[in-house]
């Protein structure tokens, strides 16, 4: 697998008893010559406060960054950041949300929840929460389980699909397929791997499933079918063809180190 980096998400933070976080988020917009967020870290840097985790975002010429920061070595109030964060000339407000709680603080500024710049609402679940829920699906509704958790993963992957398509001009090659399979890794639903892509058949590798994790050496099968149905939905409507249907080879429920999925193309290249 490639190197990657964690890519933690903006929800909830556990302070230390020394540490005083507060959420803060700030509306902005582009200045002449790039360094939004380079000015506000520095005013940050300057007063000792450091960064926990930061989200920065854009829409057109607006600009949106969401902190949790400790100002609990800052050499100024909070009310006197504020200010100086406002007084700069691109910065239209700034909103504060001080730690109630000594152990957790949860975000309660950013809303709504998107992604491609505002392209597309998103959610949050728990990896963990929702594997389990899956394996509890399968497990008391077996069949029914997995033909429900198949075609609901058609239908987000052929809608997924849709919203590429207004970006592609002039076709979908090969270059497109491999990079746009990476939404599995940015859905966090696992590490995908395209092994194969040749005229009548892609073959792609999962890393990591989330579908299947709750399951890992329990099954004597194969079981990532909301990830298959995903990947068919996807692809189906990405090519203009018909996919009936895939074959999971390998699937971490039945022992294998990674899943793996078998898709025909019908010599679409």
């Amino acid at each position: 697998m490639k190197k990657m980096v964690p890519k933690d998400v903006i929800c909830y933070l556990f302070p230390s008893p020394d540490q005083d976080i507060v959420e803060i988020a700030i509306s902005a917009r582009i200045m002449p010559e790039p360094g939004v967020l380079a000015r506000i870290s520095r005013i940050l840097a300057k007063h000792n406060i450091r960064i926990l985790a930061l989200n920065f975002s854009s829409r057109n010429e607006r600009r949106f960054i969401i902190a949790f920061i400790d100002i609990s070595k800052s050499d100024i109030t909070l009310n006197e950041l504020i200010d100086e964060i406002r007084n700069l000339g691109f910065v239209d407000d700034v909103l504060v949300k001080e730690k109630k709680v000594n152990k957790v603080i949860i975000d309660g500024l950013g809303y709504p929840m998107t992604s491609g710049c505002g392209e597309v609402d998103m959610i949050l679940i728990n990896r963990d929460s929702f594997s389990e829920l899956i394996s509890r699906l399968y497990e008391e509704w077996r069949d029914a389980g997995a033909s429900f958790m198949f075609h609901q993963g058609k239908a987000l992957g052929a809608e997924d699909a849709r919203m590429f398509l207004r970006y592609l001009a002039g076709g979908v090659e090969k270059d497109a397929i491999r990079e746009i399979l990476n939404i599995i890794l940015a859905y966090g639903w696992g590490i995908p791997e395209v092994v194969s892509l040749r005229d009548d058949v892609i073959v792609v590798r999962i890393y990591n499933s989330f579908e299947a994790l709750r399951m890992k050496f329990k099954m004597g099968e194969p079981m990532c079918f909301f990830i298959k149905g995903y990947i068919i939905g996807l692809l189906s409507t990405l090519l203009g063809i018909e996919i009936a249907d895939a074959e999971e080879i390998k699937c971490i429920a039945k022992g294998d180190e990674y899943c793996e999925f078998r898709i025909p193309l019908r010599g679409k290249y």
